[in-house]
């Protein structure tokens, strides 16, 4: 009973289809990407010319501002307003590189105006142009610091504004940025120009290769920024001057850009730092990952020091990819855990305070572990990662958790990018994307076929339950169909088999057997004829449920038959069955098909010969069936018959078991009988033949 309940349970339809919907869930996932990249226009930009873009007046709608770099000793900046030329704008010397011109609201007058840091032979300097209000440059050549070119290197140096977080954004009229040579060793600091009072204040004297640089709130009784810079053992010079980059350091800097403890040595060249915020309890600390790429044995790792620069905790990082991993704080959880991006196969870990994995997640592969920018593409709130592909022609998004990255391949190689948000009033936020002289016009936004994820599984699953449900209604159909086509075969065969062990036939026999018990030299053919009838008898009974039996079944059935029979005649007649070496004699038949005939044989046939019968039941091969022929000697059927329908209830009853046999099976059984004659004239007796396809397994 329990059996059948879990079986009912099982098969039943509504799991089958949660097992299915399961497997194909995973098998045939949901593709579509939770955003998308959509290009709206495609222009193609001379040779040296950057283009940006940003909403000056604040009105809604950005403006265009193209800076043309093909004058070596001055540059030319345009500024256009829907297609019109507000102004223009030229500066002496070069950029220091496409990160130099940065917008932002210095003077607190409601309007953005424009920073660009040039680059001369020996000195860097800031100028800031307002646009908008009075058109003119508020501050030309401004000293920043001096540099000298390095005699066999084109090596300049490379400015970078510093990310400041949102809740330390203001309109102080300062902006913060550090500047990193390479074979010119200087400058190598952070700065922090202040516009009212046109004051400039800078890192102390290092010659650390600055990688980077983020700024943070440090949590205290009041808010003081805190800037943590990552550096990089780059080698160039000799380790007599002050934080020399032969080695890879950690430097934390105030808001008055002074050390707060002295730097703390990590690692030898070649190697850098990466340092990052990472809360334990209420407090900030500075999370340090040392990756080395020498060929010495030391392994990367993590570091945690706390805000005196004293080392609390470290862990070997494993399974990371030398000179290619970068770490992120997460802003999300308030720097209680951090990710770091492993490889360029996009492997990226989710970090605790103790340093132990939390999770993985998995991007398109990058070509470099730093992002080319960081910003909210679509004003969400939240911000994006842009990545560049391995293949340098695809960009990798990914949201600040690298969560639901997509990415968009070009025709163009996208390493010399920059990235630009252009606003218009009537339609969504924008980015301006430039790789040389390419620029594409495109939209970053949520992909509406993400949202029908949660209908397509439910969809899928609706699919699956009412396929499955209509093969178990097909199914059952046919089941039904089956069962009820066996119960009239079967009804047919009883039938049979009543005509045949009907209570005359029974009787007689057993009297006929009586009689020959009573003379005392026939009691072993008595035995004998015994034997047969106890044999059909048993084969009746114990297979009175199968409707369909064995070739061999259906012959031994009807060999005893044949010998009570031609027993109760007095052996009047004599039968033959021959089977054809190589008969397959388990090919399957219906019940009582053969017998019919033979039956047939016996009661119209032989019985009304006066002597001499002979039956035959022959068995031979033929190409994919099996030729079965029952004849007797006997008188032959009326001459107006000329078919076998019609001819008797035995007749008509094989037919009615083959149209069964072939609804049960899909086995046509063909049945023929004719009259045995020589050049149609003297009947000579009757002939059945049967037909039996045979299926090969």
């Amino acid at each position: 009973m329990l059996k059948g309940k879990t079986l009912e349970f099982l098969y039943h339809p509504a799991l089958l289809s949660f097992v299915l919907w399961i497997i194909l869930a995973l098998v045939l996932p949901f593709h579509f990407p939770k955003f998308r990249v959509k290009i709206l226009s495609e222009e193609i930009i001379p040779s040296d010319i950057y283009l940006y873009f940003s909403d000056l007046d604040n009105d809604g709608t950005s403006e265009r501002i193209s800076v043309d770099m093909h004058d070596s000793e001055q540059i030319k900046i345009i500024v256009k307003k829907n297609d019109r030329i507000l102004d223009q704008y030229n500066i002496p010397f070069s950029l220091t590189n496409r990160n130099s011109v940065i917008f932002k609201d210095f003077n607190n007058n409601g309007t953005e105006e424009i920073i660009v840091f040039t680059l001369s032979r020996d000195a860097i300097y800031l100028n800031l142009i307002d646009p908008i209000e009075t058109r003119n440059l508020l501050t030309y050549n401004r000293l920043i610091d001096n540099w000298t070119k390095p005699a066999n290197s084109d090596d300049r140096p490379n400015f970078n504004n510093i990310f400041i977080p949102e809740e330390l954004k203001d309109s102080s009229g300062e902006i913060t940025f550090y500047i990193s040579a390479g074979f010119s060793l200087q400058p190598r600091n952070v700065y922090k120009y202040y516009y009212f009072t046109d004051s400039l204040i800078k890192s102390p004297e290092s010659y650390a290769t600055i990688f980077d640089c983020m700024e943070l709130i440090r949590q205290s009784d009041y808010l003081t920024e805190t800037y943590l810079v990552s550096t990089q053992a780059t080698g160039n010079i000799r380790d007599t001057v002050f934080y020399s980059d032969i080695y890879s350091w950690l430097m934390v800097l105030d808001e008055n850009l002074m050390f707060r403890f002295n730097p703390v040595r990590i690692g030898e060249y070649p190697s850098k730092i990466q340092s990052i915020p990472i809360a334990i309890g209420d407090t900030v600390n500075y999370l340090v990952f040392f990756d080395y790429y020498g060929d010495e044995k030391k392994y990367p790792a993590f570091y945690i020091f706390d805000t005196h620069g004293n080392k609390i905790k470290e862990r070997v990082a494993s399974a990371i990819e030398p000179e290619f991993s970068g770490v992120f704080a997460n802003v999300e959880d308030g720097y209680k855990s951090f990710f770091i991006l492993k490889d360029h196969e996009g492997i990226v870990d989710l970090i605790d305070t103790s340093l132990n994995v939390v999770r993985s997640y998995a991007i398109p592969g990058v070509a470099s572990s730093k992002p080319l920018a960081c910003l909210d593409a679509d004003i969400d709130g939240k911000k994006e990662y842009f990545f560049l592909g391995q293949d340098r022609k695809t960009l990798v998004i990914c949201q600040h958790n690298f969560k639901h990255a997509t990415q968009y391949q070009f025709e163009h190689d996208l390493t010399n990018i920059n990235f630009s948000q252009v606003f218009r009033i009537d339609s969504k936020p924008m980015l301006y994307i430039q790789a040389d002289t390419i620029g594409w016009l495109t939209l970053f936004e949520k992909n509406w076929l993400y949202y029908l994820k949660i209908p397509y599984y439910f969809l899928l699953y609706g699919f699956l339950y009412l396929f499955i449900v209509l093969i178990y209604g097909i199914q059952k159909k046919r089941l039904d169909l089956k069962t009820a086509t066996e119960k009239k075969l079967a009804a047919l065969q009883i039938k049979a088999i009543k005509g045949q062990l009907d209570p005359h036939f029974t009787l007689n026999v057993l009297n006929a057997i009586g009689s020959l018990y009573a003379t005392e030299g026939n009691r072993d053919k008595a035995d004998y004829i015994f034997g047969k009838y106890a044999r059909m008898i048993r084969q009746t009974v114990i297979s009175s449920d199968d409707i369909i039996i064995t070739l061999e079944e259906e012959i031994d059935f009807v060999r005893n038959y044949i010998e009570i029979e031609r027993f109760r005649c007095n052996n009047s007649f004599e039968y033959l069955i021959d089977i054809t070496p190589g008969i397959s004699l388990s090919a399957k038949i219906p019940r009582m098909l053969i017998h019919t005939y033979v039956e047939n044989a016996v009661k119209y046939g032989i019985k009304k010969k006066s002597g001499g019968g002979i039956l035959k039941v022959i068995l031979r091969n033929a190409p994919m069936k099996i030729i079965i022929t029952v004849e007797d000697n006997g008188p032959g059927f009326g001459q107006e018959v000329t078919s076998p329908k019609g001819t008797g209830k035995g007749l008509k009853l094989v037919n009615e078991l083959s149209e069964l046999y072939y609804q049960l099976e899909k086995v046509r059984i063909t049945t023929t009988l004719e009259n045995i004659s020589h050049n149609n004239q003297v009947i000579e007796g009757t002939r059945a033949t049967i037909v039996l396809p045979v299926i090969q397994s």
